[in-house]
């Protein structure tokens, strides 16, 4: 089994996992929330910092192509996106799953985790949206899923094409493997 056949619920758990892996590699103690409660909001993973017990909700977000999907509407007309400020209420890791075949025929998962603060998360989808839904030329009818392409999350840019302007991320540098932002 390979990527392509997993579903978005299984592919969500995988990177749900293999975050609760990393920060466990550091040091946390990591409760999935949604084991414990069927689609906690706004939260996937509980850090417990085993030397002082702060506590850290985390929302993993985890895409196997350039766009990965962060579960939120935005307007077709403004780019708005709704309740933003509700659903952003803790440190996001999105997780980016690539396959790559080993010497052996075999198949190896790669992943990349970029870790943002809920103020660049915010920033980064109301500009990001904003620039798909206005600057584009062609009409939008239904509301938008937001995404974020990954490199966006390397502080990156979309260029310029017949269809749009450019888009520069919000970030002005790499949010990849940048741990520290969980801040336990």
């Amino acid at each position: 089994m390979g990527l392509k056949d997993l579903s978005s619920q299984q592919l969500g758990k995988l990177g749900e996992t293999a975050v609760a892996l990393e920060l466990m590699k550091r040091g946390y103690d990591v409760i999935n929330l949604n084991e414990s409660l069927q689609n906690f909001q706004h939260a996937d993973l509980l850090c417990i910092c085993s030397k002082t017990g702060k506590m850290q909700p985390v929302q993993v977000k985890t895409g196997k192509t350039k766009n990965i999907y962060c579960g939120l509407i935005a307007d077709p007309t403004t780019g708005v996106i709704q309740n933003l400020d509700e659903k952003i209420i803790c440190p996001w890791v999105f997780v980016h799953i690539a396959e790559s075949s080993t010497n052996d025929g075999e198949t190896d998962l790669k992943f990349d985790f970029y870790v943002l603060l809920p103020d660049e998360v915010k920033e980064l989808l109301k500009t990001a949206h904003l620039w798909y839904a206005t600057q584009w030329d062609r009409t939008l009818t239904k509301d938008i899923l937001v995404g974020v392409d990954v490199s966006w999350l390397e502080g990156g840019i979309s260029k310029k094409t017949a269809h749009h302007p450019e888009y520069k991320s919000s970030l002005s540098s790499t949010s990849k493997d940048k741990w520290e932002k969980i801040m336990l």
